[in-house]
């Protein structure tokens, strides 16, 4: 066998084995598509909601919600996590009020409660890495320049 024709057979063989590896790749990605669990995020009832639309996906079987298949007084629901929403007001994006009806009201609003609990979370992630980077920065400082920036600061303060 020449080094030709040996070329031409590894160059064949290299690219069934990488049309074989990507087949296998495939069918996994399919495969673990349908088996992987997908973060969703919870959905709690919404005060000011028909009761038949007051029903959790997530959350059906957890103690901290009450029972579904119960009759509830509308708003009669307290949110586990209350302490995570201080500080937040629902607020419509601009021109939406002239556009949505009650129901999308509600339900936009409970959307901007979902994600401000979530960015909250990233809030104080953020919050802790910019204590951490200052405390980097003023460790530049030689022990002169951290005297006179506590003076500047008194000065501002």
């Amino acid at each position: 066998m020449n080094s030709q024709s040996r070329q031409q057979y590894f160059g064949i063989t290299t690219g069934l084995f990488l049309v074989l590896l990507g087949a296998i790749g495939t069918v996994n990605l399919a495969f673990s598509d349908h088996v992987a669990q997908r973060p969703v995020l919870k959905r709690l009832p919404v005060a000011g909601l028909p009761l038949e639309e007051k029903k959790s996906v997530d959350d059906q079987n957890e103690a901290n919600q009450p029972p579904l298949n119960q009759p509830q007084e509308r708003g009669s629901y307290v949110n586990p996590k209350e302490n995570e929403l201080a500080g937040f007001k629902p607020r419509l994006p601009a021109y939406y009020s002239q556009l949505v009806t009650p129901q999308q009201r509600a339900r936009i609003y409970w959307i901007q409660k979902r994600y401000f609990i979530e960015l909250e979370k990233l809030r104080s992630k953020i919050d802790k890495y910019e204590v951490e980077r200052d405390k980097f920065i003023h460790a530049c400082l030689t022990s002169d320049q951290q005297r006179r920036l506590r003076q500047l600061q008194g000065e501002v303060n």
